[in-house]
């Protein structure tokens, strides 16, 4: 409401670096998963991706399927 009349808003608390890096991780891993569902339902194809994003993903597959 505040925002509207001009007002910075409040900050939110700093995290620290160690939950940080944990919600970044696991954040990661949502979006992969969020992903291999796109390709498998045909929502997304993974032909039209960039060779980082491809090559990205794959090792984080690989990562994730040796824990």
């Amino acid at each position: 409401m505040l925002s509207r009349l001009g007002a910075k808003p409040e900050k939110s608390p700093r995290t620290p670096a160690a939950i940080g890096i944990g919600m970044a991780k696991k954040q990661a891993q949502r979006d992969a998963k969020k992903l291999e569902e796109a390709f498998e339902t045909g929502m997304a194809q993974r032909k039209g991706m960039g060779k980082k994003k491809k090559a990205a993903q794959s090792e984080f597959s690989a990562a994730c399927c040796s824990l």
